[in-house]
C-alpha cells in the first residue's frame, strides 16, 4: 500500500478526479503559487455518511442523516453523501475498507461482536466515534416455561434478519453471558411463528424507542420478557434500563424487568492530520454543533434531540482531532423537549453577549420565578421578559489581569514548529494566538537542538515548545531526559496531538495488529526521540530486550536506512515521518503501519524554578481553552494542514 493511502484506504471517491488534476506539472506550479501567497487550502469538503437502512424492525439512521444532510445543503455548508447500507457487519466492514465511505452509523456494540466473532480486525483500533446519537433498547422475549437466560443455553433463539442490529447484539450479549445458543435470522414474522409453535425458545429484538414492533407479539401464548443479568463484560459495552410494564403490557411483570440499551454512533475512521480525508471531516465536525441546533428547533420530536458529542460511549474510543469541535452537542432528553430554567442575570448575560447557555440546576425548593429560557446546543433559542425585580443582582466585573511579559523559547519540529514558516509553524502559531492578550515574544532556539537549558532561570516568565509530555505518573519506562523533564519542568495541556506509528518498506512483512508481532524486530529512530511509548501498555519492548533498538543523529538517517533494507521499521511521529519522507521522495518506497503505537501530545513547558511559571501556563491553557471554544482553534489547523498538504502535493508533481 503506498504511503498517501495507507493510513485509510477507505477514500471518498469525489476527490479522486480533483486529486488527479494536482498531479500535473501546470497544477503544481499553481499550487506552489498558491502556498506562496498564503491562500488557504480547500479540501473536497463532501462527506459520506453510511446509514444502517435495512434493519428489519426499522431505523431512525436514513431519517437523521437525511434530515442532516438537507440542513448542511441549507446553510451551504459542505455536502454529505447519504449512503445506503446493507447491514451493521457490513457497514462496519464497509468502513474499515470501502473507499468513498468516510463515515457510517453503527450500533456501538459492534466493536464487541467484532471481538466475539473474529472478523473485522482492527475495528477497536481504527474506528472512533464523532457523536452519539440515540439510544436503543435490547429485549429478549421467551416462550412459555423459560424463566431466565441461563435457560436458553443450547437452544434456537431467533433475530429478526441474519445481518439486523438484533444478530450484533444477541451474537455478543450472549457471549459476554457465557451462553451459547443456536443463532438464527428471518423475518420478525417467521420468528415470532417458532416461538410460539416451540421451534425457538426466544427471540431478540434491538429497538428504537419509537418502534412498534412490540405491540405485534401476541398476548396470549405465555411469551413474556427475560431479565438480562448484570455483570462486567456488559457494563463495558451495554447501559441498564428497568422496563415497566405500561411499557409493555402483557410482556412484563408487575415488578418490572432489567434489561439492556445499546447506542446508536456516528462513527469515521482515525484519519491522521496528514490524510486528504482529515481536513473534510474535521470541516464536518466543525459545523455539526449548529446544524444540530437547527433541526433541534425545527423538530422538536426528531431524533436529534437525543444527540451526544460530550459523553462516554461505551465501548468507544472518541475521535480526539474532533471532540472539542462536537462537545457542545448535549442531548435534550429523552423526551425531546428542551430543558426549562429559571431566568437569571448569568442567563441575560451570555444571552446579551451571544454565547452558549447550558440548563442551570435548580433544587425543588428554589422560589425563583416561573419564567424560562430554553436552552440548546449553542444557542439561547427564546427568553420570556422578566420583571426587573426578578433579576439578580449583576455581581462586580473581575478586575482584569495585567498582561505578562511572557517569552517562548521554540526549537523547530517538521512541519509543526517552523522559524522559516510564517507564524513559526502550526505549533508556534497555536501557542502564540493563546496568548494574544500577553505580552509574548517568539525566539528560536540558536542551534536548533531545543536543549531545555535554554529555559533555565528564574529571572523572566518564560515558556518552551513544543515538548512531548512524559508519564510521570510511570517513572519506570521513562528515558532519563524524559525523566528530567518531569522533574525541572511543568507542561501545559496539550497544545496539538500527532500519532506515533512505525514506518516500513512497500511490500515489507512487517505487521502490528497485535503486540507480540513486534518482537524480534529491527526498529530505527533518533537520537533525541522519547520512546518510552515502546514500555508502554505492558508492551515492555525495551525492557525485556524484545526488539533491537538503533538510535541515529536524524529522522532521515533513519528513513535512508530504511529504504536500503538496513532496519526493518522506523519508529517516528506521523507528522515528522510523513513530512521527511515526501522531502526525501521516498513515498513510493515507503509507509505506515495503520495500527499506531501512541498518541503524541505536545506540550509547553515551563521551569518548576521559576516564580511566575505556573501562571504563565495557566494563562496558556486559558488562552487555549478560549481559542477552542470560539473555533480559532480548528481554523488555525485546518489552514495550516492544507497549505502543508498542498506543498506536499507539489514537490511530488513531476
Amino acid at each position: 500500500m503506498r504511503l498517501h493511502t495507507a493510513v485509510g484506504i477507505v477514500v471518498c471517491l469525489a476527490v479522486v478526479a480533483s486529486l488527479a488534476t494536482i498531479a500535473t506539472a501546470d497544477s503544481a506550479t499553481h499550487v506552489r503559487r498558491l502556498a506562496t501567497a498564503g491562500i488557504a487550502y480547500v479540501a473536497d469538503t463532501n462527506v459520506s455518511i453510511m446509514t444502517e437502512a435495512s434493519s428489519a424492525t426499522g431505523s431512525n439512521d436514513e431519517e437523521s442523516i437525511s434530515t442532516l444532510a438537507q440542513a448542511y445543503a441549507q446553510a451551504g455548508l459542505p455536502r454529505i453523501l447519504p449512503v445506503r447500507g446493507l447491514g451493521p457487519i457490513a457497514n462496519i466492514r464497509d468502513l474499515l475498507h470501502m473507499r468513498g465511505i468516510d463515515m457510517a452509523v453503527l450500533n456501538s456494540d459492534v466493536i464487541a461482536f467484532a471481538a466475539v466473532s473474529g472478523d473485522l480486525q482492527g475495528a477497536d483500533t481504527r474506528l472512533s466515534a464523532i457523536a452519539k446519537l440515540y439510544t436503543k433498547n435490547i429485549f429478549v422475549v421467551a416462550a412459555k416455561g423459560v424463566t431466565s437466560i441461563a435457560d436458553l443455553a443450547q437452544q434456537k433463539v431467533m433475530v429478526p434478519g441474519a445481518d439486523s442490529d438484533s444478530f450484533v447484539t444477541a451474537r455478543a450479549m450472549f457471549s459476554m453471558l457465557n451462553t451459547p445458543i443456536d443463532l438464527a435470522g428471518t423475518s420478525l414474522e417467521d420468528a415470532v411463528a417458532a416461538l410460539t409453535d416451540g421451534r425457538a425458545k426466544a427471540v431478540v429484538l434491538t429497538l428504537e424507542a419509537d418502534d412498534r414492533s412490540l405491540s405485534r407479539l401476541p398476548r396470549d401464548k405465555g411469551l413474556h420478557m427475560l431479565e438480562i443479568p448484570a455483570n462486567e463484560a456488559l457494563a463495558k459495552v451495554y447501559g441498564r434500563l428497568t422496563l415497566k410494564p405500561s411499557q409493555a403490557p402483557g410482556l412484563v411483570p408487575e415488578a418490572g424487568v432489567r434489561t439492556l440499551t445499546v447506542s446508536s454512533v456516528l462513527a469515521t475512521f482515525n484519519w491522521r492530520p496528514t490524510h486528504v480525508r482529515y481536513l473534510p471531516i474535521l470541516q464536518f465536525a466543525r459545523e455539526l454543533p449548529s446544524a444540530v441546533d437547527r433541526l433541534r428547533r425545527g423538530n422538536p420530536k426528531g431524533p436529534w434531540q437525543t444527540a451526544d458529542g460530550h459523553g462516554e460511549i461505551l465501548g468507544w474510543q472518541r475521535y480526539e482531532p474532533a471532540r472539542a469541535l462536537v462537545e457542545s452537542i448535549v442531548p435534550l432528553g429523552d423526551d425531546a423537549t428542551p430543558s426549562t430554567v429559571p431566568v437569571t442575570s448569568s442567563a441575560l448575560a451570555a444571552l446579551n453577549k451571544g454565547v452558549a447557555t447550558q440548563p442551570e440546576t435548580v433544587s425543588p425548593s428554589s422560589s425563583a420565578p416561573a419564567t424560562t429560557v430554553i436552552a440548546t446546543t449553542r444557542t439561547v433559542a427564546s427568553i420570556a421578559k422578566v420583571p426587573a425585580e426578578a433579576v439578580e443582582p449583576a455581581p462586580a466585573p473581575e478586575p482584569k489581569l495585567t498582561a505578562m511579559a511572557i517569552e517562548v523559547a521554540a526549537h523547530p519540529l517538521p512541519m509543526l514548529a517552523d522559524p522559516q514558516a510564517p507564524g513559526g509553524g502550526l505549533v508556534a502559531e497555536l501557542v502564540m494566538a493563546s496568548l494574544k492578550d500577553e505580552h509574548a515574544r517568539l525566539n528560536w532556539s540558536a542551534d536548533g537542538s531545543g536543549k531545555t537549558g535554554e529555559l533555565l532561570g528564574v529571572s523572566a516568565p518564560r515558556v518552551g515548545l513544543a515538548w512531548q509530555r512524559p508519564d510521570c505518573g510511570h517513572r519506570e519506562g521513562l528515558s532519563i531526559g524524559a525523566g528530567e523533564l518531569c522533574d525541572h519542568f511543568v507542561f501545559s495541556k496539550p497544545v496539538f496531538q500527532s500519532l506515533q506509528i512505525f514506518f516500513i518498506r512497500h511490500g515489507s512483512d512487517f505487521t502490528f495488529d497485535r503486540d507480540d508481532q513486534v518482537v524480534g524486530h529491527t526498529v530505527c529512530t533518533t537520537a533525541d526521540m522519547d520512546v518510552s511509548n515502546l514500555d508502554g501498555a505492558g508492551r515492555q519492548w525495551l525492557r525485556q530486550d524484545l526488539i533491537t533498538l538503533l538510535r541515529r543523529p536524524k529522522l532521515e538517517d533513519c528513513l535512508k536506512a530504511l529504504d536500503h533494507g538496513d532496519v526493518e521499521t522506523v519508529f517516528a511521529d506521523d507528522m515528522s515521518g510523513q513530512a521527511e519522507i515526501n522531502r526525501l521522495n521516498l513515498a513510493d518506497n515507503l509507509e505506515v503501519v495503520r495500527r499506531p503505537v501512541a498518541t503524541l501530545e505536545l506540550c509547553v513547558i515551563a521551569d518548576k524554578n521559576n516564580p511566575q511559571a505556573n501562571e504563565a501556563i495557566r494563562r496558556l491553557d486559558a488562552g487555549l481553552a478560549a481559542l477552542k471554544a470560539d473555533g480559532r482553534f480548528s481554523d488555525i489547523v485546518l489552514r495550516r494542514l492544507g497549505q502543508q498538504r498542498l506543498l506536499n502535493q507539489a514537490s511530488a508533481a513531476p
